[in-house]
């Protein structure tokens, strides 16, 4: 071993669990504070502050919940969308089309990320439930808008690039989200307190 090194070598844990860590019971409230957080930006139109609150909200879950501590956020992110939001209903999305929307509300304040420049997942447009029917029909067009090779050769065409999404759809899929993974929590042998 070289005395220089400034840092000790990475050691891997060999008994690492299998299963999910135990979900603390604290954590619930704490989750439910950011939440209640993310609907006073939401009614005083601070949406891009909600959106960031409410991404943390996953980060967090998905963290606690993570199947392997060595894992990529990326893959503690969309195995808690996948396990606990998604099944909720409330939002058409991926995990993946969540996760490019994190990481762009996240890393950049936008609907645009590395993720969704390369295609990989479709850009999220938030909108208002109840928002003016004007801007929904103007959404549904930007939703659905074809790119120049598109419109020259319609055998060119792609999937929908965007998506419209109801910021309060994805807030009660979130609260919905942290439901089941406490009742699923709290009926495990393994739960902390």
């Amino acid at each position: 071993m070289n005395p220089r090194r400034a840092h000790p070598p990475h050691r891997v844990r060999r008994n690492a669990p299998k299963y999910p860590a135990p979900v603390p019971l604290s954590l619930r409230s704490k989750l439910e504070q950011v939440v209640a957080a993310v609907e006073l930006c939401v009614r005083a139109g601070f949406h891009t502050p909600a959106l960031i609150l409410l991404y943390s909200v996953i980060d967090a879950a998905a963290a606690v919940c993570a199947e392997h501590p060595d894992g990529s956020v990326q893959s503690y992110f969309n195995a808690w969308v996948t396990r606990y939001l998604l099944p909720v209903g409330k939002v058409q999305c991926s995990a993946m089309d969540l996760w490019g929307a994190r990481c762009g509300v996240v890393h950049t304040l936008s609907n645009e990320s590395k993720v969704t420049r390369r295609g990989d997942a479709r850009q999220i447009i938030y909108v208002n439930r109840g928002g003016d029917r004007a801007t929904l029909e103007e959404l549904e067009r930007i939703r659905t808008a074809k790119t120049p090779a598109e419109a020259r050769d319609p055998k060119h065409s792609s999937p929908t690039r965007n998506l419209i999404v109801e910021t309060d759809s994805l807030i009660e899929a979130v609260l919905a989200g942290i439901d089941s993974m406490f009742r699923e929590a709290e009926a495990a042998p393994i739960l902390a307190n």
